[in-house]
């Protein structure tokens, strides 16, 4: 009996792995205090792709040859490019949870409706706009581009108010964290993150 509740549980907690594996929970990269998950760098890749897609067969001139060449260096950097931000993101969110607390979200909220009264006439362009370029919902943008975003521009007024500089602060914040990157074409080298060759 106790054999049958091993190996069912043995079979249960396999199923849940491979469950949490398919759907993406699992880390590119981290480090002590955070991580991006697979889940997360693939939507924000996947946006990427689309948007870069738009706009490239809006402004085409380009050969099929150079394309195709073009297309690889492209993908690989901007996998690098947003696996950067993404880190980046990270080392924001966790200062502002440090300093702020439970205020962080009460003024991300403040600043999405402030933004939504702004635009409230080209509200139905703007989710229009976001679906085409980037076939994402609003939404999944919001959570995406737009709350990053606002949480730069708050960590950004705060630094500016202490007199400091925002991508100098940002720079000695990325060299003093070694994340460890679990993509095998990406490493991270003196503060960022870098292609192999």
């Amino acid at each position: 009996m106790k054999l049958f509740i091993w190996t069912l549980a043995a079979i249960a907690a396999f199923g849940i792995i491979v469950f949490l594996l398919a759907r993406g929970f699992y880390p590119v990269a981290w480090s002590w205090n955070w991580s991006v998950n697979a889940r997360e760098f693939r939507g924000v890749l996947k946006s990427s792709m689309n948007y870069y897609g738009k706009i490239a067969s809006l402004a085409s001139t380009s050969t099929p040859q150079t394309e195709k060449l073009m297309e690889e260096r492209e993908k690989a950097e901007m996998r690098r490019a947003i696996l950067d931000k993404l880190i980046e993101n990270k080392i924001i969110d966790r200062i502002l949870k440090q300093n702020l607390g439970k205020d962080l979200g009460k003024i991300v909220n403040q600043k999405l409706i402030n933004l939504a009264e702004e635009k409230t006439g080209t509200a139905k362009n703007l989710d229009e706009a976001v679906k085409f370029l980037y076939n994402l919902p609003y939404e999944k943008f919001k959570e995406a581009v737009l709350i990053p975003e606002i949480k730069q521009e708050i960590l950004q007024g705060q630094l500016f108010f202490r007199g400091l500089d925002f991508t100098k602060w940002l720079a000695q914040a990325k060299n003093a964290i070694q994340p460890i990157i679990l993509l095998p074409d990406l490493y991270w080298k003196d503060g960022k993150v870098e292609l192999k060759n």
